[in-house]
């Protein structure tokens, strides 16, 4: 079942005026999602765009996709943007494309994009 799916575009949340807080926001935003109860935790959560640089990024983040993933949260990177990035490693994460990416949301409760 697809329940809310979080979208996210960038490697920041918020403004590129600002991406030293764009980045503590975008890690309190996956810390708050680990903390959060098995039924208020999206189904979904996809990469693309500037985002998909994300599974290449080994801190405190990627621990917490991690910590996602194994609570059965779904985390698709989109394969179009992983090559374009010249992105072959994964540290989390399943490779997807904009056909799944597009289903998965036109089938959602819920997009949310931080």
């Amino acid at each position: 079942m697809i329940r809310n799916v979080v979208l996210l575009t960038n490697t920041i949340i918020g403004s590129n005026d600002d991406p030293e807080l764009g980045e503590k926001l975008i890690l309190s935003f996956i810390y708050s999602l680990c903390n959060s109860p098995d039924d208020d935790l999206p189904s979904h959560i996809i990469l693309y765009s500037k985002a998909a640089k994300l599974v290449t990024i080994n801190d405190q983040l990627c621990t917490h996709f991690l910590e996602l993933q194994h609570r059965k949260v779904s985390i698709l990177v989109c394969g179009t943007c992983l090559d374009y990035y010249d992105i072959k490693k994964l540290l989390f994460g399943k490779v997807s494309n904009m056909l799944e990416i597009v289903s998965i949301l036109n089938n959602s409760t819920k997009v949310i994009k931080p």
